[in-house]
């Protein structure tokens, strides 16, 4: 094969080599020439009606809570009661060994007996003695009796009345000594101030109390849950205001019965206190429990969307959905509840972007793969 030859063939097997390089560099497939938009999740905002509540922790506290004491020192003879038992005003809860007190009682009283016989007996001598003084009197003032008869007389009514005098005062100071045992006896014995429930008993029998150590603690029959509340909160809480406390996964309604209106030094919350309706056990209503607390607002009308929506480059925005594109929407929030927000800035029938906002900018092109209702 000769030069020129060579160079012709060499020529052809370029151009085809060009040529079938060209046409797989500009054939794409179909699919190559689509555009795909970012997938989201979108949901058609409207308009709701929505319970607003506030939440926060309460705690099973000490208001309600009295603790009872001897008010003699002695030993405990019984007890009455047992934790969580319910109890009545007045009810005797425990008692101690009055033995030695009631014998001095015995004796008081026989002592009062012994004196009233005699006061009896005073009287009746100075009664007799005064009645005989008034007639020789009448005889001393006609003549008919000396002057040392009548001074006679009237010496036996002095001394009569000294004695009346004695015996009663005797009597007096042993009628406060007797009230004094029967004070003791009474304080012997430990009862409940209300109608309720035994907390916890401290002592056991047997034991010697001293006068005003703590031996049983009592609750009253209400239930009470204390609660801490900011202070953008407070001005939202009312009397008799409805909540609900969860506790041990047990949920029961009550009510606002108490709205403190200074903060407490130390955590700056304002407390309010929970009267339960509806009682937790006596088992389960423990001092110091915590429990989980949902105050109801009332109802909110308008534009609520999830909180995970909102984004924020300096100002709130969302995203939504037109013509296959997404958008910004800058939005005010003026409520939080729960997942939930309050806001304005949006319309009916916006079609919300709620999941997919990370991979998104205004103006992209989207692929909306589900609508939640």
């Amino acid at each position: 094969m000769n030069k020129n030859m060579f160079k012709i063939v060499l020529m052809v097997l370029l151009s085809v080599a060009i040529i079938f390089f060209a046409g797989g560099l500009f054939k794409k497939d179909e699919s190559e020439n689509k555009i795909v938009g970012r997938p989201v999740k979108t949901m058609k905002i409207e308009s709701s009606i929505h319970e607003r509540t506030l939440n926060y922790t309460g705690t099973i506290g000490e208001d309600n809570l009295t603790k009872l004491s001897f008010q003699s020192a002695g030993k405990i003879e019984k007890i009455l009661v047992k934790d969580s038992e319910k109890v009545a005003k007045g009810q005797i809860l425990a008692t101690i060994d009055v033995t030695a007190i009631k014998l001095k009682e015995k004796e008081a009283l026989e002592q009062l007996s012994m004196l009233d016989i005699q006061l009896e007996l005073n009287q009746k001598d100075y009664d007799f003695i005064f009645s005989n003084y008034e007639k020789n009197k009448a005889l001393y003032e006609i003549g008919a009796l000396s002057k040392i008869s009548l001074d006679e007389m009237e010496l036996k009514l002095d001394k009569a009345k000294l004695a009346l005098e004695a015996t009663k005062k005797q009597k007096n100071q042993l009628a406060v000594q007797y009230d004094s045992i029967e004070k003791q006896i009474e304080d012997g014995a430990i009862t409940a101030v209300e109608d309720g429930y035994v907390v916890r008993v401290l002592v056991k029998e047997g034991e010697n109390v001293s006068p005003s150590a703590p031996a049983i603690i009592q609750r009253g029959e209400k239930q009470i849950i204390n609660v801490g509340v900011s202070q953008e909160d407070i001005p939202n809480i009312k009397m008799d205001q409805k909540a609900f406390v969860k506790l041990n996964n047990e949920l029961k309604e009550g009510t606002i019965v108490n709205i403190q209106k200074t903060p407490d030094m130390n955590t700056k919350l304002y407390m309010i206190d929970i009267e339960m309706q509806d009682d937790f056990s006596q088992e389960a209503f423990l001092v110091g429990g915590v429990t989980e607390v949902s105050i109801t607002l009332g109802n909110e009308t308008g534009m609520w969307i999830p909180v995970k929506c909102i984004q924020n480059d300096g100002e709130d925005y969302v995203y939504v959905v037109e013509n296959s594109r997404a958008f910004k929407k800058m939005i005010e929030i003026q409520d939080f509840d729960e997942n939930n927000v309050l806001v304005k800035g949006l319309s009916e029938e916006d079609l919300l972007v709620i999941s997919g906002m990370s991979n998104i900018k205004e103006g992209y092109l989207v692929n909306v793969e589900e609508q939640v209702e």
